[in-house]
């Protein structure tokens, strides 16, 4: 049989990937920007595999509304589902601190993460209507990591761009946060959708 569903989502072209980035070591941030984010798509995937640090801090991305730094409004609401990796009792959550309403700050996309060789951090981040001056422009992300405190966890989350006047140009940022925020290894690929 066929998943009529996925293919009549898909009908309108299909997945296109746009771009790939490795990180080359020691890695502040991964920009993506209106040369890959534009009109052409109303929907765009973000992944990322396997992203090392050098530290213990949060991965996080932003958005701006001129290709700068001039990062956008946003709000959004967060939870997270965690396991113990060797005994006891996962646990399921909502994540105030990790929230932000009407908020210009980074939204985060998990709490301190482990910086081990074998742990990485894997997800993606999905925008709708990126390019709209009319439409707020929405995501939706996901992370599965390993946190500081030996715990495998998987966060999820989504928000809107408060102000859809901003979405005029795009600039998407990705790090990971703290005092020397830099990423090791790791990839990522952008998608465009339909």
């Amino acid at each position: 049989g066929t998943l009529s569903s996925v293919n009549s989502a898909l009908a309108g072209g299909g997945v296109t990937l746009l771009n790939t980035t490795t990180v080359p070591g020691n890695l502040d941030y991964v920009d993506f920007t209106s040369s890959i984010i534009s009109s052409t798509y109303d929907e765009y995937w973000i992944f990322w595999y396997q992203i090392h640090n050098n530290n213990e801090n949060e991965f996080l991305f932003n958005f701006s509304h001129n290709g700068g730094t001039t990062w956008s409004h946003k709000t959004s609401t967060t939870w997270n589902a965690q396991q113990p990796l060797n005994a006891g009792t996962g646990d399921f959550s909502y994540q105030g601190n990790m929230d932000r309403s009407d908020d210009t700050s980074s939204q985060l996309l998990t709490p301190n993460i482990q910086m081990d060789n074998d742990c990485g951090i894997s997800g993606c981040l999905k925008l709708f209507q990126p390019s709209s001056s009319t439409i707020n422009t929405w995501y939706q992300f996901n992370s599965s990591y390993q946190t500081t405190s030996g715990q495998i966890d998987h966060c999820y989350g989504g928000g809107y761009n408060n102000n859809p006047a901003q979405n005029a140009t795009n600039h998407y940022r990705f790090n990971v946060g703290g005092s020397t925020p830099t990423m090791a290894s790791g990839t990522f690929k952008i998608y465009g959708i339909g």
